[in-house]
Formats: structure tokens, sequence, C-alpha cells
């Protein structure tokens, strides 16, 4: 997929406010993390809409795409508090694959 190419649940207008995947941060530290939440949280933008990344659709087809391509076996990991959905969205990545 060409670095161009995009997939119907990106818009082109999605507001970026810090990062969306911490693993992309440039220091894992408590302090990058917790100052990425706070941004994230003081725009209002803390938990992903259906549209923006990161959707579970979204990971799940890459996540696939990538498995088929490089012929490799994949994990996913699935964090969160309790009550956070963890059991549905691997639920929805099954379904999925």
């Amino acid at each position: 997929m060409g670095s161009k190419e995009r997939f119907h649940w990106q818009s082109h207008n999605v507001k970026q406010s810090g990062v969306d995947d911490m693993v992309l941060l440039p220091q894992i530290t408590e302090d990058a993390i917790v100052s990425n939440l706070r941004k994230r949280f003081m725009d209002d933008y803390i938990f992903a809409q259906y549209e923006n990344p990161p959707h579970i659709y979204a990971l799940t087809d890459n996540m696939y795409r990538n498995m088929l391509i490089d012929c490799e076996n994949q994990c996913v990991i699935i964090s969160g508090e309790s009550g956070a959905g963890k059991t549905v969205a691997a639920k929805y990545i099954m379904g999925y694959i």
C-alpha cells in the first residue's frame, strides 16, 4: 500500500493531538506518557471516535494484511482498565479475521 493511500475510515481532516500510539513516543518514560495523555485530554481527544484512529477494524486490517504479505505470525496486545472493552475488542478482532 502506498504512503498516500488511505482507508475509508481515515479522513483528511483528522485532528492530531499528541501521539495516538504511545509506542511511537520519542521516549517511553512516565513523564512522556503523562504529558501525552494530558495534552490529549486538554484537547478533548483522549478517546478515539469512530472516524479517527486508532479504530479496532483498522488495526486488525493492518495486522491481517501484514500477516498475509510478510507470512509472519502477528500478536495483538489489548490492555486497559476493567470495563474498558478488552474482551469486546478481542471478539471484534477474531470476528474480522
